[in-house]
């Protein structure tokens, strides 16, 4: 009896650390926004906006190719463009690194605001269409918006940026906190749920630990107050039958 508490008490163990690992790794993810244009969305209950980021960026410049972004046309010989790289010098080809109308919103986190779009239907470019994944996150301490180039992905044509803007630029952003209560309660809500399997496998085995070695209990009497876990099934079918009582028409009593 004493090895079965200890397995039980393993798969209980088992079980939160599940519980842990799914909370993580949904957290980390990040949660898909509910699309309402080209520079809007709605995350997390809220609705962003990042027209204002766009048109306060004229360009973000790396090597030889300025990289502009809008949520209309931005690109001479394109349409529907989003992010449109054009070379600084020369013949001043452009080219399309993802369509306005494909753009994918994706919220990783709400205090501080982080969340990431991509564009994809680009210009090809060897196998691949160009794409881009814009991050955005909130930064109280920029006076204005700033862009930068993170790097390009040769095996994906994937080109990487980086927005970071204080809450003012995100319209309609305020309340973050707001908006971030829907992660704190279910973070809450995840470490009551552990809590309570602990202190449930805890209580099973202390309780026939003590039951076992101190008053030498044997068989089904080391369960700690066995009589009522036997009553248990019968006082949850009393308490359910006592709740839907009053749905049900009671017949007339006989008379006498």
């Amino acid at each position: 009896m004493f090895l079965f508490v200890l397995k039980m008490a393993r798969l209980s163990l088992f079980a939160c650390g599940l519980l842990v690992l799914n909370y993580v790794s949904v957290c980390s993810s990040g949660t898909p926004c509910n699309k309402t244009s080209a520079c809007t969305a709605i995350c997390g209950g809220k609705k962003i906006d990042v027209s204002s980021i766009y048109n306060s960026v004229t360009s973000i410049t790396s090597d030889k190719y300025d990289y502009v972004f809008a949520c209309t046309q931005i690109c001479n010989n394109h349409e529907n463009v989003a992010v449109c790289q054009k070379e600084t010098g020369g013949d001043l080809r452009e080219w399309s690194l993802g369509a306005a109308s494909t753009s994918e919103w994706e919220l990783i986190n709400t205090a501080p605001l982080h969340f990431t779009i991509k564009y994809s239907g680009g210009d090809s470019e060897s196998e691949h269409q160009r794409q881009s994944s814009v991050k955005f996150i909130e930064n109280d301490n920029s006076s204005s918006p700033e862009g930068k180039f993170k790097k390009e992905n040769d095996n994906t044509a994937t080109y990487e940026f980086s927005f970071t803007a204080s809450k003012k630029y995100y319209a309609a952003s305020t309340g973050h906190s707001n908006a971030g209560s829907g992660n704190v309660s279910g973070y809450i809500g995840i470490v009551i749920i552990i809590l309570a399997i602990m202190g449930f496998v805890t209580y099973f085995i202390v309780g026939m630990s003590t039951m076992y070695f101190v008053k030498g209990a044997r068989g089904l009497e080391v369960i700690p107050n066995v009589s009522f876990w036997k009553d248990l099934p019968y006082l949850l079918k009393d308490g359910f039958l006592f709740t839907i009582s009053p749905c049900y028409k009671r017949g007339d009593y006989e008379k006498i």
